[in-house]
């Protein structure tokens, strides 16, 4: 229940505060790609992993590493919505999107 109660707290201060943040910026750029961030985060973290675990750094290096991985994980995803994510969306938009008809009078 308080769980519940916290989460519900979270959604309702996020939502009253909503029209306070900045509309551009990279809030905006972090949203628009958070799929592709999704889809490309894994690929990121295990390249960055694997060369870690090749250099053999100690573990202080790694944390010291996460906000580097982190990032190339953001701009990886950047580049993935913008090269592949937003132009398939347009041609699926163009596909998509029947001409309009008007109605014959009789």
């Amino acid at each position: 229940m308080v769980m519940t109660l916290a989460a519900t707290l979270l959604v309702a201060c996020g939502l009253a505060l909503e029209r306070q943040f900045p509309r551009r910026g990279f809030l905006q750029m972090a949203g628009n790609s958070s799929y592709s961030l999704y889809l490309t985060h894994m690929f990121v973290v295990g390249a960055a992993w694997a060369a870690i675990e090749r250099v053999d750094l100690p573990t202080a290096a790694h944390w010291a590493l996460t906000p580097l991985i982190f990032g190339a994980a953001l701009v990886t995803a950047y580049c993935s919505y913008r090269m592949i994510e937003l132009p398939f969306n347009r041609l699926a938009h163009r596909l998509t999107q029947r001409p309009m008809r008007t109605a014959i009078a009789e």
